[in-house]
């Protein structure tokens, strides 16, 4: 049976000031831009906080941008991988404005 885990971004073990992805929203949640996907990946991958973030990413409702080195694609296989089963995000939880 799939583990049911779920950590909140206030539980992230290290400082998010200090990551050198810090100010580059441009560079890590630009999907469609390949150039700008490797630059990402590249600076993840000398980031000392890349575990903790893609662990952090695997863990919680992820849908853009790289995190800990990985697209969107790749923290879906490591969720299944790790058999990682989150609860329905709310967007997805049947309630709609305009009816419930």
């Amino acid at each position: 049976m799939p583990s049911l885990r779920l950590k909140n971004i206030a539980n992230l073990m290290f400082d998010i000031s200090k990551a050198p992805c810090r100010g580059l929203t441009n560079t890590f949640f630009n999907e469609r831009n390949k150039r700008k996907v490797y630059e990402a990946k590249q600076i993840c991958s000398t980031c000392e906080f890349k575990k903790e973030c893609g662990d952090w990413a695997i863990h919680n409702h992820v849908l853009f941008g790289i995190w800990g080195g990985m697209d969107r694609k790749e923290i879906a296989i490591q969720r299944d991988l790790q058999n990682v089963v989150l609860p329905p995000h709310y967007s997805t939880s049947g309630f709609t404005k305009w009816g419930r």
